[in-house]
């Protein structure tokens, strides 16, 4: 799969405006309150220039629209040299808009007033946060204010009413020896001003911060549109079986194939296996190494990284298959009803989901994109299918086949003329029209026998009466299956589908599962899973391009289950794409489905 990696910047704010706001002293701080009035002249701006992948010149900046950088309020922790808290400011009277696809998005001053500190006491550090919501709490100290939950709507908005972005200060790796936190804006006296001076002062503060979402939208190369048909669907070259199975000659491996045309329609997508919430700050480990992560994480001099840790970061356990509770206390699965962005045109927004390679190796721990389609004849009519053992079955087809390969473990007859006990009865070796496909969950089917509903009687009966078999030929009995004959058939039935499961395609529904993948790029033929292969990082933007469409997905045979991919999902995802991020920093990312 080939793939293309496009460097470029984080969201960029510079707040405007020219204001003032008083901080109050709180917290360990020593301020006494009687001392003078401190100014703070701050420019919120992009985290700097950004870098280019090798043989990329265009430009990798990619500004966000009016409402991905919407500011509603900015808060100033500020902490001291011991990483206490001292104080709190609340400044923002709006800005003004940078145009373009460039460095910065958005360009304005502030002026934060705090009252009842000296020039002995002024503090260290200051953690700035846009959009955060109401009652959030900064931490006592900063050490706490690294596993401090951003509390907001999926942890990226700011409410569900007013889903302005939250950002915070940016977070990279200082120089070696720095005693600076990653995540804070060093302050000096020299910043501090006794009256407000705003004229471009030559002690402003710099602040760069990004937002806590991760951006991600989802495309057709012009090459896949191409070969659509007139009403945008596309002809796979696929097998389908569907003739006659004949038992009694041997052929019960390999089906007949069937002369009938399928084409898939693409119905919508959305992001699957999203983090449920997100720290404030972007928590990083300044012993990553570019050659551990596959790429350069870190840069310093445009105050920014490109790799971080979830906060389910290394979970010990995690996530468990199957949708349990471990899982699902960290990431939120969707059900294909909820499958409704538009291809080509939606943008969709999650928080951070990164993790180690021994996590990450797991597919249900992976932020992917689910991307709902249908089965269909050229006229758009959904077909009912069964993939068995990498062959697609219509329903009837699949249900005759595995009657014909499995007829001689059972033993089970109904009436199909006459009357059941009477002479002249004919009886039929039982067939489709005694069995149907019920759901296994995770998209998996299996062939049982129809049931009576029998009301509020416990009673199980099957909804054709059926007989065994005794006797020799002109002599036959037939005696009426009782409960445990009926548990009996269902077992030797299912267990068809022990070794190789059978996946059902209700109403032609399917998905494919493309989980989203980094800056460490999966290498041809690569075994195993390494750091950074796969991962959402907050404020980077992930275009995902489908280039190829030549299988089916996976079935969905229950639209209200929530979809957790397994393992078997990884099959390359059936399908092809790329992937870019920017400024918003971009990744790109092609898969061929």
């Amino acid at each position: 799969m080939k793939k293309i990696f496009l460097w470029g910047l984080m969201a960029t704010l510079a707040l405007g405006s020219c204001t003032e706001d008083s901080g109050v002293a709180s917290g360990n701080g020593e301020t006494d309150g009687t001392e003078g009035t401190a100014y703070l002249t701050v420019r919120i701006t992009n985290a700097g220039a950004g870098t280019k992948a090798a043989g990329n010149e265009d430009n990798p900046f990619e500004n966000g629209s009016e409402t991905e950088h919407t500011v509603s309020d900015a808060r100033f922790f500020f902490y001291d040299t011991a990483g206490d808290f001292v104080t709190e400011a609340t400044v923002w009277n709006g800005g003004t808009a940078v145009e373009g696809d460039g460095n910065i998005e958005f360009d304005g001053n502030s002026v934060i007033v705090l009252r009842g500190l000296t020039s002995n006491n002024y503090p260290n550090y200051l953690v700035t946060a846009l959009n955060v919501p109401a009652g959030f709490t900064p931490a006592n100290t900063l050490t706490e204010m690294e596993k401090t939950l951003s509390g907001g709507e999926a942890g990226i908005y700011k409410s569900t009413s007013a889903k302005n972005f939250i950002m915070s200060t940016t977070s990279y790796a200082r120089s070696t020896g720095s005693t600076t936190p990653y995540y804070v804006t060093e302050l000096q006296p020299s910043n501090f001003s006794l009256e407000p001076v705003v004229a471009n002062p030559a002690n402003v503060v710099d602040i760069y911060v990004e937002r806590l979402a991760a951006k991600v939208t989802l495309g057709i190369s012009d090459a896949l549109k191409a070969k659509a048909d007139a009403n945008g669907r596309y002809k796979l070259s696929v097998t389908v079986a569907g003739g006659d199975n004949d038992a009694e000659s041997g052929n019960t491996e390999t089906p007949a194939v069937a002369a009938e045309d399928i084409y898939v329609e693409l119905l919508g997508w959305a992001l699957n296996a999203t983090a449920k919430s997100s720290y404030l700050v972007k928590n990083i480990d300044q012993t990553w190494t570019d050659q551990g992560l596959g790429f350069a994480w870190n840069d310093a001099a445009n105050y920014r990284s490109y790799w971080g840790k979830a906060y389910n970061y290394g979970i010990d356990g995690y996530p468990t298959e199957g949708g349990d509770v471990v899982t699902n206390q960290y990431l939120n699965y969707i059900s294909s009803d909820e499958i409704t962005n538009t291809v080509g045109t939606a943008s969709a927004y999650c928080a951070e989901n990164t993790n180690n390679a021994t996590i990450a190796a797991k597919a249900a721990a992976r932020t992917s994109i689910l991307l709902k389609a249908k089965i269909c004849d050229a006229n758009g009519t959904a077909l009912d299918m069964v993939r068995y053992n990498g062959v697609l079955f219509e329903n009837e087809s699949y249900i005759d086949y595995l009657l014909n390969a499995t007829q001689a473990d059972w033993d089970a007859w109904y009436c199909s003329a006459g009357t059941p006990g009477e002479a002249g009865a004919t009886y039929t070796r039982m067939d489709k029209t005694c069995v149907e496909l019920v759901d296994n969950g995770n998209g998996e089917v299996l062939v049982q026998l129809k049931k009576k509903d029998t009301g509020e009687s416990q009673a199980v009966e099957t909804a054709v009466t059926l007989y065994k078999r005794s006797g020799t030929e002109g002599s036959y009995t037939y005696t009426v299956f009782t409960e445990t004959d009926i548990t009996g058939l269902d077992a030797t039935l299912a267990a068809f589908n022990k070794t190789n499961v059978a996946i059902g395609y209700k109403g032609g529904l399917m998905y494919y599962n493309i989980p989203i993948e980094h800056l460490n790029p999966i290498e041809a033929n690569q075994e195993s899973v390494d750091e950074a292969n796969y991962g959402v990082v907050r404020n980077h933007y992930y275009k995902v391009t489908v280039n190829t469409l030549e299988n089916v997905g996976k079935g969905i045979y229950d639209p209200d289950e929530d979809i957790v991919p397994g393992d078997e999902d990884d099959e390359r995802y059936y399908l092809g794409a790329s992937i870019q991020i920017l400024s918003w920093k971009i990744v790109e990312q092609g898969v061929d489905l």
